[in-house]
């Protein structure tokens, strides 16, 4: 982001920009045998300050900054901070948010198309994630409470006209609910912190940069294994610095 506003040819100066009330779709298109990924945000509230490409106004204000909420799926409240340093020579974004309590029924609605999963029961108690992203690569912590996970997969359909009959895949369900995480609360000596490690491919935009970052550490919070250090670090920093 910082590179492409610094690299206008026109000199220029936005204060700030306010997103009341509004309703973003995020769309991604997994195959052409597969049901498009559609992720909906609703209740949408961002502020943007200190947009400009003036030396002068970045001396003053070295970091756009994005603050703001929405609602996830329409049933989880995010509330999330980006800031953009304009004064480093590499072109990097910090990212900070926090999910509040959800039901994990809505999440079925972008599972069961791409992925051929859900969930039958569970509850999220809370997510918070924090990660540096650069033009290539993001890194870094997720934290992700939830109880009594319980996964169904089922056989893979077709989408379009050529929808197949779905079959529930009983044997590799009963294994994969006796490997996930079904459970993993921070109070825990057994909580696990997500590691947030992703490489972008080059035609993915922006938001699909930061869906898929966060996802990386959702997944590898579901692996075994115990990763305590950067809780600490995830609950208390409200920014890092690059």
């Amino acid at each position: 982001i910082g590179e492409i506003i610094k690299n206008i040819s026109v000199p220029f100066a936005i204060d700030t920009i306010n997103i009341k009330n509004s309703r973003i779709l995020y769309s991604e298109i997994i195959s052409g045998d597969k049901e498009p990924l559609n992720i909906l945000f609703t209740h949408t509230n961002f502020k943007i300050r200190n947009i400009s490409n003036s030396a002068e106004m970045i001396k003053t204000n070295p970091e756009i900054v994005i603050s703001g909420n929405t609602k996830f799926l329409d049933a989880g409240k995010i509330n999330i901070s980006m800031t953009v340093p304009m004064t480093t020579k590499t072109d990097k974004m910090v990212v900070t948010g926090h999910m509040s309590e959800m039901p994990v029924e809505p999440i079925n609605k972008m599972l069961e198309g791409p992925m051929n999963v859900r969930f039958v029961s569970g509850k999220i108690n809370s997510m918070d994630f924090n990660f540096i992203a650069d033009t290539k690569h993001a890194t870094g912590s997720l934290l992700f409470d939830y109880n009594d996970f319980v996964i169904q997969l089922f056989k893979d359909k077709k989408y379009g006209t050529n929808k197949g009959k779905e079959k529930n895949k009983w044997f590799i369900n009963t294994i994969a609910n006796g490997i996930i995480k079904k459970s993993n609360n921070i109070k825990s000596d057994k909580f696990v912190t997500g590691k947030i490690d992703y490489n972008r491919p080059e035609d993915i935009g922006i938001p699909g940069y930061m869906f898929r970052s966060i996802k990386s550490g959702l997944i590898s919070t579901f692996k075994p294994g115990t990763r305590r250090k950067a809780i600490k670090e995830v609950k208390q920093a409200e920014k890092i610095k690059p």
